[in-house]
């Protein structure tokens, strides 16, 4: 009876574990790695399960061979809250990925991605953690209420030129960490409304502008050390009076526009119109002179022909004063001639002085702010070779 009794517990301890049934999740992660499922996965150091057997936490790092598994076959695990995949080699985010809407901490670190899909932020709704740094970011995708759970952001060492001006206004955001991004100018102006910054961490930025109660502490030479709000406000221009003076010198320089462009048609005007009366005037007063001039050369012919009446004792009278009246005909006609071909010589040969109006130009001065407070004497290329701070 016991040798029976041990034969049966046997076949049934063979029976059930041949029969083991493991999670849905585990399936897909092993299908994943491409590996036999030959254990349960919920007993991997990097993967945590929740009593059901689904997947809540997964850590892909660098121990990892990444030639061995492809991204863009990533599993969608419906109940996934942490994932951290770093030192993979990701070029962009997968797809399987974004099916994770229960994703509540995304860690990316130290990869090669360059940009983000548009819709990354509305379909990851429930991120509180988001850890970026180290790869090739040039901007973040537009959101709106998307990241209103987001508590801490780290976006270090990227290409970033500019940053959403909403980010510095996340409702529960208590750290923001953008360091070493060189070429990235930075206008810190979180709304008086929202709860301060815990730690805001700003190495190696252009900082255009702090708008003072934005941040509790704020790290602006290294991650060790950081200065108060106080200070700040000492050291940084205001983000408010700094926009409301641009609003002031642009409402300025605007009227001071209008004002001018008037005043220079008006010059403009008057200057064609002086020209105008200065050249008909010319004309007028060259056409006066010629015929002056021919004036007296009609007395002095006068004056020769009755001096030769005199003298010309001897001969016909009558016939002198004939031939005289056909002399007297062709200097008329002459002179005619003359007067109209001075009248028309002094229209080619005269010439009006040529008026250059000014040209009225506006300069309009551009108002840059320019950080007040430089790193590494202006040198923002130097990159700050401190550990980021804690991304779990």
């Amino acid at each position: 009876m016991n040798t029976f009794n041990v034969f049966l517990l046997i076949i049934i301890n063979i029976i059930l574990v041949n029969s083991q049934i493991y999670s849905e999740d585990c399936v897909k992660v092993y299908n994943f790695y491409n590996v036999p499922l030959d254990h349960n996965c919920c007993l991997d150091a990097i993967i945590d399960c929740d009593n059901e057997g689904y997947i809540t936490t997964w850590n892909i790092a660098g121990n990892l061979d990444k030639d061995k598994y492809d991204f863009y076959i990533y599993p969608n695990l419906p109940r996934i809250k942490s994932l951290s995949v770093t030192e993979k080699g990701l070029e962009t985010v997968p797809e399987g990925l974004l099916l994770s809407s229960s994703l509540e901490s995304l860690i990316l670190n130290d990869n090669n991605i360059k940009f983000l899909p548009n819709n990354f932020f509305q379909r990851l709704p429930n991120l509180k953690t988001l850890c970026m740094s180290n790869n090739y970011l040039e901007d973040l995708p537009s959101f709106n209420n998307e990241l209103n759970n987001l508590e801490y952001l780290a976006l270090n060492s990227n290409k970033f030129k500019t940053l959403p001006e909403n980010l510095y206004n996340l409702p529960n955001l208590k750290t923001i960490s953008i360091n070493n991004n060189s070429e990235l100018s930075v206008a810190f102006n979180r709304s008086p409304s929202q709860n301060t910054i815990k730690d805001c961490y700003l190495v190696n930025l252009n900082i255009l502008c702090y708008e003072p109660g934005s941040c509790e502490k704020i790290y602006i030479n290294d991650e060790n050390n950081f200065i108060s709000n106080d200070e700040a406000k000492t050291r940084f221009k205001s983000c408010m009076n700094n926009n409301i003076n641009n609003i002031t010198n642009n409402s300025t320089d605007t009227n001071k526009n209008n004002e001018i462009k008037p005043n220079s048609n008006i010059i403009i005007i008057a200057l064609i119109i002086i020209d105008v009366i200065i050249y008909e005037r010319h004309n007028v007063n060259e056409i006066i002179k010629n015929i002056n001039t021919n004036n007296n050369n009609n007395n002095n012919n006068n004056i020769n022909i009755n001096n030769n009446i005199n003298n010309n004792n001897n001969n016909n009278i009558y016939n002198n004063i004939n031939n005289s009246d056909i002399n007297i005909n062709n200097p008329y006609s002459d002179i005619s001639t003359m007067v109209n071909a001075s009248q028309i010589n002094s229209n080619y040969d005269s010439k009006s002085p040529i008026l250059n109006p000014p040209v009225m130009t506006s300069n309009n001065n551009g108002h840059s702010v320019k950080s007040i407070y430089n790193n590494n004497n202006n040198n923002n290329n130097n990159t700050i070779n401190e550990p980021p701070p804690y991304c779990p």
